[in-house]
């Protein structure tokens, strides 16, 4: 076994670590399992960053640091990259004061109506009926009874598929790996791993759990 352990450091920190298929609990920084020497594969994942895929040798003796390994941001179109800012709307512009016959900007106030105008503007009393109070039980429209069902809770999965495949999950394509976590509703899915190159097709059942990234790791042998 080594016996200066592996530190696996990422930046930015927080990201979820595959070592050998296996989903470690724990998060970056974070120290790998006790392990012979060797060569061991390596994946790093965080939700809105590009999953990051290497290879480690663990050495006979002394601690080894991997790292910081640097995750590049996904785009909104799922691509590497960096995010591009919405474009900023048009300014409004001022309203200016219209001109007088000098040519300057008119400030006089209006003149005040005549007499007969404002005398006009008074109305007469109206004579409102008796209020009876009833006692009625309100019934909330169709749209806000809806809104107080309970919602179901989704949450974020990130498939880790050596070498790669396309994924379909209930029968909804999800897209070829690898692509940035999406967000899937909390239970049981049957998944389709298909990778035209090596002509197979993996089908496994899988779990989202309610926590903030599931990672599900697919592997052809």
């Amino acid at each position: 076994m080594a016996t200066g352990g592996v530190r696996v450091e990422s930046e930015p920190t927080g990201a979820r670590v595959v070592f050998e298929d296996r989903v470690l609990p724990e998060r970056t920084p974070l120290v790998l399992p006790p392990v012979k020497p060797g060569r061991y594969r390596l994946v790093v994942v965080k939700e809105g960053y590009r999953e990051f895929r290497t290879q480690i040798v663990v050495p006979d003796s002394g601690p080894l640091v991997v790292g910081p390994l640097k995750l590049v941001p996904m785009t909104p179109s799922g691509r590497p990259g960096s995010e591009t800012p919405p474009p900023e709307p048009p300014a409004t512009p001022t309203p200016t004061p219209e001109a007088g016959p000098s040519g300057e900007a008119d400030s006089r106030a209006p003149d005040p109506a005549p007499p007969e105008v404002q005398e006009a503007k008074v109305a007469a009393p109206v004579a409102r009926e008796p209020v009876v109070a009833t006692t009625a039980t309100a019934v909330p429209p169709p749209e806000a009874r809806e809104a107080v069902r309970p919602v179901d809770r989704a949450a974020s999965v990130s498939f880790v598929v050596t070498p790669w495949a396309e994924v379909t999950c209930n029968g909804r394509k999800l897209g070829e790996t690898p692509f940035q976590p999406v967000e899937l509703r909390v239970g049981t899915y049957d998944c389709k791993f298909s990778n035209p190159e090596l002509k197979r097709t993996l089908n496994r059942r899988i779990e989202v759990r309610p926590i903030d990234l599931n990672v599900v790791t697919v592997k052809f042998e």
